[in-house]
């Protein structure tokens, strides 16, 4: 399976009650090639397209590589646990007090 996402940047114009506003909206295009030929399109919500497409293409794309792309639940499966663990990493550093020593405030002043 391949897994390629571009960024977008769509232009579009908006008309209401004679007033007319040009803006754009920023997708992400993600497209998804089986090994057999088949191929699916999708788009992401309307957010930082680019930043959108760096993850699709350097991280998730990646962990799916030999997957089935028809098995839905299994690859949001390992999507879930792939990216819960990127975002929380952070968190699970062990406690250390001296990051905590500048804010008096939040200690009460004890040190």
């Amino acid at each position: 399976m391949q897994i390629k996402a571009t960024p977008l940047d769509v232009p579009v114009t908006l008309d209401a009650a004679g007033i007319e506003k040009n803006t754009s909206l920023s997708v992400c295009l993600v497209e998804i090639r089986a090994d057999d030929g088949m191929t699916g399109h999708g788009f992401t919500a309307i957010t930082e397209e680019e930043v959108v497409a760096a993850a699709v293409n350097q991280v998730i794309a990646p962990a799916l590589q030999d997957e089935d792309p028809l098995a839905h639940e299994r690859i949001w499966e390992r999507l879930y646990w792939l990216l819960i663990r990127i975002e929380v990493q952070p968190l699970l550093r062990p406690f250390n007090p001296a990051r905590f020593a500048s804010a008096p405030a939040v200690t009460g002043g004890l040190r």
